[in-house]
């Protein structure tokens, strides 16, 4: 009877044995890692930036710092005017609001320094404008109701940071109708703190 033949392993077959191991655990890795990003790191970031549902009007605060040109071709039923003061006004509508966007000269060009959308709503809750804003941007940083003032049962003040340097303020009021009145009003703190002694005595509170 033959006796059973020995095998024995080179250094060749060990070294090929270890690339393939080699090979497993990085492939390994690499699924794990896209695994991980996927659920536990990019899942939560879409979900932040994801813009919940609601009544109330974009703020368009990424319009702010853009030149009227842009805004005009964007927006081409934007009317555009232009104040003794050196400024420049545009109102368009847009999703059912009202909006009006402040521009101030800077170098040459008229830049969106204000914008605000304005709408009014049969009723509503004022927990649901805080839940809403506050999805977006946290707690607000200011905030005060007042009621039954001459025009109003109830009027309302709410002030969020969108990122730095620009600025969100909402206002709601509740009138004898029972109907509200909406606005909020984004602000690039930059543009309107250098230019302010120009817009001081043009642009409105709110």
């Amino acid at each position: 009877m033959a006796r059973p033949r020995k095998v024995s392993y080179t250094a060749k077959n060990r070294g090929s044995d270890m690339a393939k191991i080699t090979f497993i655990i990085t492939l390994f890795a690499i699924v794990l890692g896209g695994f991980i990003y996927a659920v536990l790191i990019r899942a939560p970031i879409e979900a932040t930036t994801k813009t919940p549902e609601g009544p109330f009007p974009a703020i368009k605060a990424e319009d702010l710092g853009k030149t009227a040109g842009t805004l005009k071709d964007q927006y081409p039923e934007l009317f555009l005017t232009r104040s003794k003061h050196g400024l420049m006004i545009g109102q368009h509508k847009l999703d059912g609001a009202n909006y009006t966007i402040w521009f101030v000269a800077e170098n040459r060009e008229y830049l969106a320094f204000r914008i605000k959308a304005t709408t009014s709503f049969d009723k509503l809750k004022e927990q649901d404008l805080l839940t809403y804003f506050g999805q977006l941007y946290g707690r607000p940083f200011d905030g005060a109701c007042s009621s039954d003032t001459t025009y109003a049962l109830q009027k309302c003040s709410y002030k969020w940071w969108v990122r730095e340097g620009v600025k969100l303020d909402v206002h709601s009021r509740l009138k004898k109708d029972k109907s509200v009145e909406f606005n909020a009003i984004s602000t690039n703190t930059y543009l309107s703190s250098k230019h302010h002694h120009t817009i001081r005595s043009v642009v409105p509170v709110n």
